[in-house]
């Protein structure tokens, strides 16, 4: 077992929820909350009624776990799915702002999918495995220092989910080093998707969230997965960000800082990089009074990695040209 798989793996089984600081129970049922909830605004985005349909129609199981705003269960790997499509379809879930990711996605879905299927699970033991679940999903992406190209909110997502789901199962350390390396046999989330503008974007998530409950569920079964899972020769940092890393931040002032603290509730719901040209146009209209009519043009100089991830739809000239009386605040946003 490689130091930083041995380090996460000790850490992963041994806090409880009586060592969580008080701010950091806090700021998880804050940010719970609020995934929930922008899981529910979800609900009628497209490709999610589509995904809930499937799910439903091929793995209904009554004693399984629900998926939210429907109310139907399936089997848990399904509803976490389900349930982490939905909580990213606007794209208004939190934000780990030095590294473009969202934390709660897969780790949330996955916890939430297992504690119900397994029943009796506490809210102390649920607010326990969802700060690890983030915790340890911000930490590995914190250490990357390469350029966007997988999707970390999926890739390293898929080791929070799986930690989460776990610590759910009240797996020890053999059974959380399985489940880490049994995730890792499937750990995936592109970025071409985005610069394609594909529905799939909001679902790579939801695959990380059903891979971690799926691994969990194996590793405490005795399936066993990699060892060296972060610095092996072909290890997620050599491997998928050809060691183009940091692998010291991964432990950095581990069990004494937790990364929920470093998140950031988005108030618009579209993608973070673009938040800054929002408000620059609320600042123009409610500051200086400049009225929608007198606007001919408007240009917004961005940088490469914005133009791709939120442009396909301005390059392709499929986004209309707007009217004061279509631009209204509550229409449903295209990304």
């Amino acid at each position: 077992m490689d130091a930083i798989t041995e380090r996460l793996v000790t850490y992963v089984s041994e806090i409880t929820y009586d060592r969580l600081p008080q701010e950091v129970v806090d700021e998880t049922k804050k940010f719970i909350l609020d995934t929930i909830g922008v899981g529910l605004a979800g609900v009628r985005q497209p490709g999610c009624r589509e995904v809930v349909d499937l799910v439903k129609t091929w793995f209904p199981n009554r004693s399984g776990s629900t998926i939210i705003y429907y109310g139907d269960k399936v089997s848990p790997p399904e509803a976490a799915f389900a349930n982490s499509v939905l909580m990213h379809a606007l794209d208004f879930d939190d934000t780990l702002d030095s590294s473009a990711m969202h934390a709660h996605v897969s780790s949330l879905p996955a916890a939430l999918a297992l504690a119900e299927a397994k029943s009796k699970v506490g809210g102390k033991e649920l607010i326990t495995a969802v700060a690890l679940g983030v915790d340890i999903t911000c930490r590995i992406t914190s250490a990357i220092l390469s350029p966007l190209s997988w999707i970390r909110t999926a890739t390293c997502g898929s080791f929070g989910a799986a930690a989460a789901a776990a610590k759910i199962l009240d797996g020890g350390e053999q059974e959380i080093e399985s489940a880490l390396g049994i995730v890792y046999s499937q750990t995936a989330g592109n970025a071409q998707c985005l610069v394609d503008g594909g529905l799939v974007k909001r679902m790579q998530p939801g695959f990380s969230a059903r891979s971690g409950v799926l691994s969990a569920a194996l590793g405490c079964r005795g399936v066993t997965g990699a060892t060296n899972i972060f610095e092996g020769d072909y290890g997620f940092f050599n491997l998928y960000e050809r060691g183009k890393v940091k692998p010291e931040r991964v432990t950095e002032n581990l069990g004494d800082h937790f990364a929920v603290m470093d998140l950031s509730i988005k108030p618009y719901p579209c993608c973070r990089i673009t938040h800054g040209s929002i408000d620059a146009a609320l600042e123009l209209y409610s500051t200086h009074h400049i009225e929608p009519e007198r606007i001919d043009e408007v240009s917004v100089h961005v940088s490469k990695m914005a133009s791709d991830m939120v442009g396909a739809l301005l390059r392709s000239g499929q986004v209309p040209r707007l009217t004061p009386s279509s631009a209204s605040p509550i229409q449903e946003p295209w990304h």
